[in-house]
């Protein structure tokens, strides 16, 4: 899908519904794994049949998504984001990406890759589709800011492992002799 191998994805969904099936058979499978992987594959085909400009499938795709149970988890309420956005059903997105926001806020989740790579990026696309480039302008701005933050910290994170390594093999070679 993210190389827009539209049709070649859309071929791997016999496949992928057998799997599912012999996952189901699976013994001793924790209680919802089933639910999950449906409602990820149903948004994931809803969002590879709408890019593929097959709204028809897309949208009984969308629908099987949303009756499994793990669409109205927290968890699983995002998968529909991208359907929306490639639908232009920019308004109901936003409502579902401010949902993702503030549970991220809660969780104090808010200096991740996720957040500013899929929550900022999503709801900049959604202004966009909503001609409100003020408001699209401000969450690319956000993700600048915090995706050189991300950077500055892993950077430092990797000195200090470094440094770390470095004094281990010393104390060690101080050890050996």
């Amino acid at each position: 899908m993210e190389n827009r191998k539209h049709k070649e994805a859309i071929a791997l969904l016999p496949d992928y519904d057998k799997l599912m099936v012999k996952l189901g058979t699976c013994p001793n499978l924790p209680e919802g794994v089933c639910d999950m992987r449906y409602s990820s594959l149903y948004a994931a085909f809803a969002n590879i049949y709408a890019l593929d400009g097959k709204l028809g499938k897309a949208k009984q795709y969308y629908e099987k998504y949303l009756q499994t149970n793990y669409s109205s988890t927290s968890e699983g309420r995002g998968m529909r984001i991208d359907y929306l956005l490639n639908t232009g059903q920019y308004q109901e997105a936003l409502l579902y990406i401010k949902k993702d926001k503030q549970d991220l806020i809660a969780a104090g989740d808010t200096m991740s890759n996720d957040y500013t790579h899929y929550t900022l990026r999503h709801e900049a696309e959604a202004y966009i589709g909503l001609k409100n480039y003020q408001a699209a302008a401000e969450n690319y701005k956000k993700m600048f800011i915090l995706s050189d933050s991300l950077n500055s910290n892993e950077k430092q994170n990797t000195a200090l492992e470094l440094a770390t390594l470095y004094e281990t093999n010393e104390k060690d070679l101080q050890i050996k002799e």
